[in-house]
């Protein structure tokens, strides 16, 4: 069969399929929104697992990050400090290690106290992500060391500085009352 005689066929296929939905148009009708909807539940279902499974994070060289858990029968089991003491000195691989806890706080100053939503990060994590603060500096080594003295550093996000103090130049660098 030569293409000539493929676009024939296919083009008499065509007209008679016409002809026949011209006959019915309800059956056309049920067919056209049958196909509608399968093709959008498809594309739907294909963009969820597009942003969560095949997207890459949105950090830099995101295809490099790697995450280490410890699990017991399937439960995640918490990072103590003194693994990530132990996986920071004994690293001939990874270019930066860090740990994280996804926490709450509460700010009491200026008012009535709030409960924020927190991270617990440790030096190296946002190196690891490529992630470089707006303003002010990442925590240092020094300041996550067992028995370190003075206040621990935070870092606000965007919004919560925008938020809570205006995105004011001088609440880099002051103290904040965490937790008591």
């Amino acid at each position: 069969m030569s293409i000539i005689d493929f676009f024939e066929s296919l083009g008499r296929d065509l007209r008679h399929a016409l002809r026949a939905l011209l006959r019915q148009p309800s059956f056309a009708l049920a067919a056209v929104l049958t196909l509608a909807i399968g093709i959008g539940a498809t594309t739907s279902i294909f963009s969820v697992v597009y942003s969560v499974f095949i997207q890459p994070l949105p950090y830099p060289n995101a295809d490099e990050l790697v995450r280490v858990r410890h699990s017991r029968n399937g439960d995640d089991l918490p990072a103590s400090s003194s693994m990530y003491v132990a996986y920071r000195n004994e690293n001939e691989t990874f270019a930066a290690i860090g740990v994280w806890r996804a926490d709450s706080a509460t700010l009491t100053e200026r008012g009535a106290p709030v409960r924020v939503r927190a991270l617990r990060v440790s030096h190296g994590t946002l190196q690891a992500l490529g992630v470089l603060p707006a303003r002010g500096r990442w925590f240092t080594e020094a300041e996550h060391e067992l028995g370190a003295d003075g206040p621990l550093p935070v870092i606000l996000s965007h919004a919560f500085s925008q938020q809570r103090f205006g995105a004011d130049e001088a609440a880099v660098g002051r103290e904040l009352s965490i937790d008591s």
